[in-house]
This record gives structure tokens, C-alpha cells and sequence, in this order.
């Protein structure tokens, strides 16, 4: 079970095995397809976080996994202090030519004895990811194309005048 990602249907299965049908942990990672000791950190985040069984169904998967790992997080000032700035990194980051690199920069200039660049990513990397939800998508190959449009837009030159946009008609030796 090493490098397989583990999902939240199979923490919610795991929570159900353990607590509402009374299998011990050992028993519920089996039944449950996770690792002894992933699960027994499930659970113990789980009984950490003070919910009850009965709360789980009510939440979404971003909530139920953040109280779950609420307690892994050391009370480091210096992380507090940069988590503060995620939400407000990730807006800039959808910014055209914003990059991580610069926000770390700005971020250093602020923050002498904050982390290192390496650090600074790892932190927001896991702060990203637990709080993003994705869906796998099945689709057979070559049957629909996918184009992320990001950064700067393209632009068409024309090759008459120089100028860049407007219309532009090619001549038919191009296309034809």
C-alpha cells in the first residue's frame, strides 16, 4: 500500500469500521484497504478532533480532513505566520507573471528569519493540496482535447504591417 494515495471515501470507510461497527484498528485498516499505520493516525486524529461519528456525513471532505490532521500541526509561530499569507498567495498567484518564486522574495523582504525558498514551497504545496478537492476524470485518449490557457495571451502578428491582433486574413496560399 506504499505510494498509493489514500482517499477520503476510504478514511470516512475506516472512521465507520472502527467507530459505529467496533472492528479494532488493525481489522478496519484490512477491511478498509489502508495501511496499519495511516489508519492508526486517522484514528487517533479523528478522536484528537473531539466530533462524533454522527457528524461525518455532514461534511465535505476538505473539513473532515483538516480536523482529522488539525493536531499534526506544530504550534510554530513561524509557520502561523506564513500560513496567514496562503489565501492571499493563492489569489495572487492567478495573476498573470505572478510565480511562487516572487512571492517568496516579497515574502523574505518582510520576514528576515522566515523559511528558506525549499521550505517555504513545501508549506504551501500541503496547505494547497489539503484544502483542494479534484475529481479524476475518465476519458478515452484522443477523443476530447484539453488546452489550459494560463499567463500571457497570444497574440497574432501580422506579418504585412508588424502590428500585433486585429484581423488578420491569410492568404489562400496557407491554408489551401
Amino acid at each position: 500500500m506504499a505510494n498509493n494515495p489514500i482517499g477520503m471515501r476510504e478514511v470516512r470507510e475506516l472512521l465507520r469500521l472502527y467507530f459505529k461497527q467496533g472492528l479494532s484498528g488493525w481489522k478496519a485498516a484490512k477491511v478498509g484497504g489502508i495501511g496499519k499505520t495511516a489508519a492508526s493516525q486517522y484514528i487517533a486524529g479523528f478522536k484528537s478532533s473531539g466530533l462524533s461519528i454522527s457528524a461525518i456525513p455532514g461534511m465535505n471532505d476538505s473539513e473532515l480532513i483538516y480536523l482529522i490532521n488539525i493536531k499534526k500541526k506544530t504550534q510554530n509561530p513561524r509557520y502561523t505566520a506564513l500560513e496567514k499569507l496562503f489565501p492571499d498567495f493563492e489569489k495572487e498567484l492567478k495573476k498573470v507573471g505572478v510565480t511562487l518564486h516572487l512571492l517568496w522574495e516579497e515574502y523574505q523582504q518582510i520576514h528576515k528569519d522566515g523559511y528558506e525558498y525549499s521550505q517555504f514551497c513545501h508549506h504551501y504545496y500541503h496547505w494547497r493540496k489539503e484544502r483542494k478537492v479534484s475529481l479524476h476524470m475518465e476519458h478515452k485518449a484522443g477523443d476530447k482535447l484539453f488546452v489550459d490557457f494560463t499567463g500571457k495571451k497570444l497574440y497574432i502578428t501580422n506579418p504585412a504591417t508588424g502590428g500585433r491582433g486585429g484581423s488578420y486574413v491569410w492568404p489562400v496560399n496557407i491554408l489551401g
